[in-house]
């Protein structure tokens, strides 16, 4: 007789014979093994501020990065953030570099606060367009995921 549960989209089942009381089934749980639904995995960015603001303005905002397991969003702390990467893509390859840099892997974790002095240097002009990519790396299985977000002038 082994323990089988529907959670969060996945079925589980217990890798130990008294899985932990009061911790349900989810990745990164070694008390459970997800049978089905393991792999379906959704990863997308959000901004706090929106997505369009006016060249030559100052401004700030929080992309959120968050990568669900079926119907179960998984934490920072799940992740680890080492395994955590972002990038900035623009048409200024060296300012994209020198910014990758300074925010090499596992230096900023799921929420990564961009503003218009420090993050998009050069001279944006508008209809300019600048990106940040968070990839996520599963040491578990090697998979790998990653979503892209856009900002505008």
């Amino acid at each position: 007789y082994v323990d089988r549960v529907w959670w969060g989209g996945c079925l589980w089942q217990a890798a130990v014979a008294d899985p932990t009381v009061g911790k349900e089934p989810r990745y990164n749980n070694a008390d459970w093994v997800c049978l089905i639904g393991g792999g379906n995995m959704t990863f997308e960015i959000w901004s706090t501020a929106g997505d369009t603001f006016r060249a030559g303005t100052q401004w700030s905002t929080t992309l959120v990065a968050r990568l669900w397991n079926a119907e179960m969003l998984l934490t920072e702390e799940e992740i680890g953030k080492a395994n955590i990467t972002w990038q900035r893509v623009s048409s200024d390859a060296a300012g994209d570099a020198a910014w990758n840099i300074r925010h090499a892997t596992g230096s900023d974790g799921l929420r990564l606060t961009v503003n218009s002095e420090e993050d998009v240097s050069g001279n944006w002009e508008s209809g300019s367009e600048v990106g940040f990519r968070c990839q996520v790396e599963i040491a578990e299985t090697g998979e790998s995921y990653s979503a892209e977000y856009s900002i505008i002038y």
